[in-house]
C-alpha cells in the first residue's frame, strides 16, 4: 500500500467537502448512540435551530438519550454545523478533524468506556480494541485493526462518517489521551474508505 505523507497536528487539512451531497449518500439505517450528541449540541447552542428541520430524528425536548440509537446522518449534520461554528476560518475537513479529537474523551467518560478502557490500559491495546469500541457505539460500516511491524493499521470500510478527516481526528484523540504525540500515515480510497497506520513509538 502506498501511504500518503505523515499527517501532522501542526499541518491543517485542506480542500472542501459538499456536506449536503455526502448526507444524501448516508445509509439511513446507520445509527450512533445518543451519548455522543451532548457535546455537539453544547457547541452548537442556539445554532441547533438552523439545522433542526433537516434532521431525520430531531431530539425530543432538546436532548438525546445516551444509549438510544439515532441516525448517523443526523450526527454528521450536527457535527458539520458545530465544526463550522467552532473553527470558521478552517477548511471543513480540518474543522471536522478537530471536533473529532474530542470523541475519545466522550467515550472514555461513559460507563461503557470506563469498563472497556479498564481492560486495555495502553495505547496499543486501545487501538487493538477500537473495532469493538465502534461496534458498541455505532451500527453500519466496518472498522478493523491489525498490528504491523511499524504500528497499528486501522481500516474504515463502508464508513460514511467522514473517514478522511473525522476518523483521523478520532485516532489523534486516542493517541493524545495516552499522552503521546500522534504519528499517523494514511491512504484514502474513497469518501467511505480510508486506512491509517498509527505509529506506536
Amino acid at each position: 500500500m502506498s501511504w500518503h505523507a505523515e499527517l501532522s497536528l501542526s499541518t491543517p487539512l485542506t480542500g472542501s467537502v459538499d456536506g449536503e451531497e455526502r448526507f444524501a449518500h448516508f445509509p439511513r439505517h446507520y445509527t450512533i448512540k445518543g451519548m455522543y450528541f451532548s457535546r455537539v449540541l453544547a457547541t452548537l447552542g442556539d445554532g441547533l435551530r438552523e439545522v433542526e428541520d433537516k434532521l431525520v430524528d430531531p431530539p425530543r425536548m432538546g436532548r438525546y438519550l445516551p444509549f438510544w440509537d439515532y441516525p448517523q446522518v443526523d450526527y454528521s449534520r450536527l457535527c458539520l454545523a458545530a465544526a463550522r461554528r467552532s473553527w470558521p476560518t478552517q477548511s471543513v475537513p480540518e474543522a471536522m478533524r478537530r471536533l473529532a479529537r474530542l470523541d475519545f474523551q466522550q467515550f472514555a467518560g461513559s460507563r461503557v468506556g470506563r469498563v472497556t478502557l479498564a481492560l486495555t490500559g495502553d495505547l496499543a491495546s486501545s487501538l487493538r480494541k477500537l473495532p469493538d469500541m465502534y461496534r458498541m457505539s455505532i451500527k453500519g460500516g466496518r472498522v478493523t485493526a491489525r498490528e504491523e511491524d511499524d504500528g497499528m493499521r486501522i481500516e474504515f470500510e463502508d464508513f460514511h462518517g467522514w473517514p478522511e478527516c473525522y476518523a483521523l481526528g478520532t485516532l489523534e484523540g486516542i493517541v493524545q489521551h495516552y499522552g503521546k504525540h500522534p504519528r499517523i500515515h494514511a491512504a484514502f480510497h474513497s469518501e467511505s474508505h480510508a486506512t491509517y497506520l498509527v505509529h506506536l513509538s
